[in-house]
């Protein structure tokens, strides 16, 4: 047996419908298509799959366009191109073997630990995010919080960016 079969699990974890039904707030659900492409060489990719339904084969293809498979992952597994934490494309080919159903989770401007932080953090923070950061943070305010501090100190800084209040 290969070191690869052997460490499957540990490699690609599996997720349980519980924890599959608490990052489905993270993201949305999409349909794709059998042959349809998740993420594609050389595009920066859309974010994180938790796949629901279908199987998704993730491949490589060298210099002279041969595929190469790397691996295959179904229900309640999730996959995402490491390249996107920096922004840069994909290196790797993602496309649905069979009609897949997944939880697509974009990454988020929204600052790590927001939810966590007090109106004072956020006035102190705030001024050093950048428009994406306060935009995410306005919105989830307005759709959760509704902090009134955290409010006015984030359109405080939407406005020091140049934004509209």
């Amino acid at each position: 047996m290969a070191t690869i079969d052997s460490r499957r699990d540990q490699m690609f974890p599996k997720l349980t419908p519980a924890e599959i039904d608490r990052i489905r707030r993270f993201g949305t659900i999409q349909r794709y298509a059998k042959g349809a492409l998740l993420f594609k060489t050389g595009e920066v990719s859309p974010g994180m799959f938790v796949l629901i339904s279908g199987t998704v084969a993730v491949c490589w293809r060298d210099g002279m366009g041969h595929v190469q498979p790397i691996v295959e992952h179904g229900p309640g597994e999730f996959l995402a191109e490491i390249s996107q934490l920096s922004g840069r494309p994909s290196l790797v080919d993602a496309s649905a073997k069979a009609d897949v159903e997944a939880v697509a989770a974009a990454p988020s401007a929204l600052p790590a630990g927001y939810e966590d932080m007090t109106i004072a953090d956020i006035k102190s923070a705030s001024g050093d995010w950048d428009a994406a950061a306060v935009a995410a943070a306005l919105a989830y305010e307005q759709e959760h919080g509704k902090r009134k501090g955290a409010l006015a100190a984030l359109e405080a800084a939407q406005v020091a960016l140049g934004g509209e209040s």
